[in-house]
């Protein structure tokens, strides 16, 4: 554990990086789409991430934690159980996303290269891509020693992230 905060105090140098990342979100809606209270917004900014609350697995569940550094602080902002599915808060909001592909190598049930989908094919369409480097093991896992996530939406917006974590399987 002591490695990956030490990798995470290493990463907070570049914690994310986008475009503008202070704009705000503006409508593009027409006036027939405004007044009738359109989901989707075109989006100035990157998505933003935030802490998850749920930072265990259940005994007997495989999959995958990451964490990042913000305000010199590790927090956890996703998690994959037992590999189709990963959990994030994205642009507040709790996030399913749904495993599109993944490739590399394999530890615990979880690839090293990953891409999940949330809302595919809608104009709020957000992906993101896992990339991670897994380093030392210990008894039911191996440490993510460096990774990057990368979340871009439809309108091409991207953040990028540096994370560390672990993948294993909790007895």
């Amino acid at each position: 554990m002591l490695r990956s905060c030490i990798a995470l105090s290493i990463l907070s140098v570049g914690a994310a990086c986008a475009s503008n990342p202070d704009a705000a979100t503006q409508s593009a809606a027409s006036g027939t789409q405004a007044a009738s209270g359109a989901k989707y917004q075109v989006k100035n900014d990157a998505p933003r991430i935030a802490e998850l609350k749920n930072k265990n697995l259940e005994a007997g569940q495989c999959g995958m934690l990451l964490w990042t550094v913000a305000q010199g602080e590790p927090i956890m902002i996703f998690r994959n159980v037992e590999g189709r599915q990963a959990e994030m808060i994205i642009d507040g909001a709790p996030a399913r996303l749904d495993l599109v592909e993944e490739e590399g190598e394999r530890r615990y049930g979880v690839a090293a290269e990953q891409a999940y989908t949330l809302e595919a094919g809608t104009p709020g369409e957000t992906r993101v891509k896992v990339s991670a480097s897994f380093g030392t093991p210990f008894e039911g896992g191996v440490y993510v020693e460096q990774g990057v996530i990368t979340l871009r939406n439809f309108f091409g917006w991207e953040r990028v992230t540096p994370v560390a974590g672990l993948a294993g399987c909790r007895a």
